[in-house]
């Protein structure tokens, strides 16, 4: 893996921390609602979904940018669209606090499987380190939600 320059890592770790505002921000509007409704819980969803799509496509975009590939590079690729799929699958089963829960897990499974390419060298050990760190925030997010909310 080639090194990258000091200020885009700077840009991820802030582009990062904005991205959490809206798993934040909706959890606390989710807490903060009493009067039942689903509508802060459907946007959490959709938002964890397009975040982990988003974490499955780094993969892609690691693999395509090497020269010479490997076995690894495959796995790598095929796993790069399945935290779509299952992200898709959450947003179209169960209702909003049951697919919460289901959110935070696939994040945390892909959290897992990430940890397995960054000993394998897959990924640069700063991005794992940021990936932690965004993904136990959003994590917390969605299972405090999910299990907390009423209605």
């Amino acid at each position: 893996m080639s090194a990258q320059p000091k200020y885009l890592r700077s840009l991820a770790v802030l582009l990062g921390i904005g991205g959490l505002v809206p798993f934040i921000g909706l959890a606390w509007l989710c807490l903060r609602d009493t009067s039942g409704s689903s509508e802060y819980q459907h946007s959490l969803v959709v938002y964890a979904a397009s975040i982990t799509s988003f974490v499955g496509a780094v993969h892609w975009g690691l693999v395509l940018g090497e020269a010479n590939t490997t076995r690894r590079h495959a796995l790598q690729l095929a796993w790069s669209v399945v935290p779509s799929l299952a992200a898709w699958g959450v947003t179209t089963s169960g209702e909003p606090r049951t697919a919460l829960v289901r959110m935070a897990l696939v994040l945390a499974a892909c959290w897992l499987t990430d940890a397995v390419f960054s000993r394998w060298g897959a990924i640069p050990a700063w991005y794992f380190r940021l990936r932690s760190l965004l993904t136990f925030v959003a994590v917390a997010s969605l299972m405090l939600t999910g299990l907390a909310s009423s209605g």
